[in-house]
This record gives C-alpha cells, sequence and structure tokens, in this order.
C-alpha cells in the first residue's frame, strides 16, 4: 500500500462473548480455526489462525500501519443483533475491525 492508504479491516474476534460461552460448555465454535488441515467448510477450507484485538493491533504496527479506530459489530445471533456494539464492550463482539493507515 502507499504512504497514508487507509485499510478498513475485518476479522472474526476469537474472544467473543458467543466463543467465551461455547468454550466454556466445551464447545469449539463453529468458526473457529480447526488443528486439521483438511478442515473444510462448504467447499472452502476454515479459517487458518483466529485472532484478537490485541494480535491484530500488534501485527499491523509490526507492518507500519498506525490505528486510526478499532470497533466491533456488536453480537448476534441467527443474523439479528441481540447487543448492539454502543454497550458492549468491543472486546466481547462478534468481529474485530480495525481502521488503520500506513505511516511507512
Amino acid at each position: 500500500m502507499k504512504p497514508y492508504s487507509i485499510l478498513i479491516l475485518s476479522v472474526p474476534n476469537i474472544c467473543s462473548l458467543k466463543y467465551r460461552i461455547a468454550f466454556l460448555i466445551g464447545k469449539i465454535p463453529a468458526h473457529a480455526a480447526k488443528a486439521d488441515c483438511t478442515y473444510i467448510i462448504d467447499e472452502r477450507r476454515g479459517h487458518i489462525r483466529d485472532y484478537n484485538f490485541k494480535e491484530v493491533k500488534m501485527l499491523l504496527k509490526t507492518f507500519g500501519f498506525q490505528i486510526i479506530s478499532e470497533l466491533t459489530d456488536g453480537l448476534s445471533f441467527s443474523g439479528k443483533t441481540i447487543i448492539p456494539r454502543e454497550i458492549l464492550p468491543k472486546t466481547f463482539g462478534d468481529s474485530v475491525i480495525i481502521k488503520a493507515q500506513v505511516v511507512k
């Protein structure tokens, strides 16, 4: 990317409230990375790696980005928002959403 370009990145949040509850009851969330390299959903490969806010920010900073803003999309179930992002701690939301700018 060119200097001062803007990147908007969204990835599933492994630390979301839904994932935390799933782990507590002994389940691996449906979209979490699996150890099995043959893991396939609908003829597509599943996630290779899971991320949270701290990891995404660290990676972006390592590669010369400055974080401009960070938020989540809230908590949803079956496509319906259960808890809107405005009242949910961002680390509990379904997605990590970060806006960053290239500074190097």
